[in-house]
């Protein structure tokens, strides 16, 4: 077996990055990690952490104990952005009430049981591996361009079903403009035509080869 085919075949176990001041708690949660098989970093600042953040990053658990007030969602929104797939994790006291202000994050309160990541883990897995199946599907079928086509109709139309046909809160969920979604759907809508168009003409040749066909 060649090196490439080797890693198509076992991908590289997922990375996580561990972020909290508390030293006890951080070698706590990056032993259960690394129990689990994650490729673990754990680092006690917001600015190691920013450091610490690549693309290939799948997995990031943060404190609310970091100092420095909004610490905590300008990593998430930097880790994103960094990699945007990645899955994340607020670890808190049961006394501070949720950060409302971030989207899509496992919310876990103290004390934490030795379980309490396994969902986290699982849901990093499933969608690296889903990401890889994207990529192998893609490649060799359509070029880059035309992938970035598919994905948008498809994320703009699988967001305007979860909003329940509102653009505006489809946008908001893709994190575009509304004006953006809009000029997608029209072009889907124009894509729609042009296909119901060429049906119609093929079924109309098709009636007259059959008419041609009875009267000879």
């Amino acid at each position: 077996m060649s090196t490439i085919d080797s890693l198509v075949e076992r991908p590289n176990p997922l990375s996580a990055l561990v972020v909290d001041c508390d030293d006890l708690q951080r070698q706590r949660i990056e032993a259960e990690l690394c129990r689990r098989g994650v490729r673990t970093v754990g680092v006690g600042t917001p600015a190691a952490a920013r450091a610490s953040l690549h693309a290939d990053l799948a997995l990031l658990i943060v404190s609310t104990t970091l100092p420095g007030a909004g610490s905590v969602p300008q990593l998430v929104r930097a880790a994103r952005r960094c990699s945007p797939l990645v899955e994340c994790v607020i670890v808190r006291n049961s006394s501070e009430t949720p950060l409302v202000c971030l989207q899509a994050v496992h919310d876990l309160v103290q004390p934490l049981q030795p379980d309490a990541f396994d969902a986290s883990v699982r849901s990093a897995g499933e969608t690296q591996a889903a990401m890889r199946a994207v990529t192998t599907l893609l490649i060799g079928r359509v070029g880059l361009k035309e992938a970035q086509r598919v994905l948008r109709a498809g994320m703009s139309q699988a967001a305007l079903i979860r909003c329940a046909g509102s653009r505006r809160a489809a946008a908001a969920l893709l994190g575009v403009d509304r004006r953006y979604v809009q000029k997608l759907c029209a072009e889907r809508e124009a894509r729609e035509a042009e296909e119901h168009a060429r049906l119609a003409r093929v079924t109309a040749t098709v009636r007259a080869q059959r008419v041609e066909r009875r009267s000879a």
